[in-house]
């Protein structure tokens, strides 16, 4: 038994784009009025969280700020020699593996919390190659004896938090205690690239897919938390343009949406009608003279979706593709490597 195939005026109808856009555009009015009601018990958050950081910096002199070198001795921690020695070896370790390992040593704890300081630094400074985010900083607090090693996306599963933690505890901690802080540093930072370099010798170090969900896992939560004062920070401007082109922009991939689940549909009951044929020996309908074969045959006759669905399939593919990549621009840093907050803190 043939199954029945979709009428001409099923695959020919399309949707009212005027119809559709109307409601899209009474679905942003009652959003943004919710919003607004909303709005005396959500307090808007800064647009730069960086600036936010740095806010408090002129309490103890500690700023957020971007690194430019591989080895930064703010606090006066380590004779220069040493300084240098270190920045040229972490820069012959980079050349090796492609891992940017950074030092920064500042003279006191800044007023605001030190996880929150360090990821500051890390994501100015951006250390790592983007699309790896194999980079890592190691943040000492001279005064107050708190270290903590931040670590990209990249080398979360080379550095674990617990292998990090025993590395500061088994090679900064005694030597600093000791007054040698020369290789309290040294020794932390051979530990380190000793462990990176293994993995990276070994092909340990994980795929382009493992670390983009790495990041996801991070920066989605982020950017829901942060979502609803933006929201409410928003000007008329914004909330306007925002309505009009998102309606618009909703309404196109909304009708390409279902134009394409027409051709998808319709081309699914095509072939099924092809395999019943084939089974069941009806021969297929006399073909029109002069028509052509094979796949454009079928897209011209009155059975198939036709070319506009064919058309709308591939602007919806052109849809995502364009969604997915404003994705990836979002989550990943765009001039290097990018930080989510796994490394591990130490106050001794």
């Amino acid at each position: 038994m043939r199954k029945s195939k979709p009428s001409v005026a099923a695959t020919k109808e399309k949707p009212n784009g005027l119809k559709v856009m109307a409601w899209f555009w009474l679905g942003w009015l009652v959003f943004w009025l919710a919003i607004t009601a909303i709005s005396h018990w959500v307090k808007p958050e800064a647009a730069n969280a960086v600036g936010g950081v740095n806010s408090h910096a002129a309490d103890t002199g500690v700023k957020a700020a971007a690194l430019t070198v591989f080895a930064s001795d703010f606090a006066g921690a380590l004779p220069p020699e040493v300084t240098s020695r270190l920045n040229f070896n972490l820069a012959q370790f980079e050349e090796e593996t492609s891992t940017q390992i950074a030092l920064a040593i500042y003279p006191q704890l800044p007023t605001i919390p030190v996880e929150e300081f360090t990821i500051a630094v890390a994501e100015q400074s951006q250390l790592g190659r983007k699309g790896l985010d194999n980079g890592a900083i190691l943040s000492i607090f001279a005064k107050d004896k708190v270290a903590r090693l931040e670590v990209g996306y990249g080398l979360e599963g080379v550095l674990p938090d617990v292998e990090v933690r025993r590395m500061l505890e088994s090679n900064l901690v005694p030597a600093w205690n000791a007054g040698d802080r020369a290789k309290a540093v040294d020794d932390t930072l051979l530990a380190v690239m000793a462990l990176v370099r293994e993995s990276y010798k070994a092909q340990k170090l994980p795929g382009i897919l493992t670390i983009f969900w790495r990041q996801l896992r991070v920066a989605i939560p982020k950017l829901l938390h942060g979502a609803l004062p933006k929201l409410v920070a928003a000007g008329w401007g914004a909330r306007v343009g925002s309505s009009f082109f998102g309606g618009l922009i909703m309404t196109l991939l909304w009708i390409s949406l279902l134009q394409s689940g027409r051709f998808l549909r319709d081309t699914f009951f095509a072939a099924g009608n092809a395999v019943t044929n084939d089974r069941t020996g009806i021969p297929p309908a006399a073909e029109k003279p002069n028509a052509p074969r094979g796949v454009l045959q079928w897209l011209n006759s009155p059975a198939s979706p036709g070319f506009a669905s064919l058309y709308d399939l591939i602007k919806v593919a052109a849809a995502v593709a364009v969604l997915t990549s404003v994705l990836i621009g979002v989550v990943v840093t765009a001039g290097g490597g990018a930080f989510g907050g796994a490394g591990s803190l130490l106050r001794w």
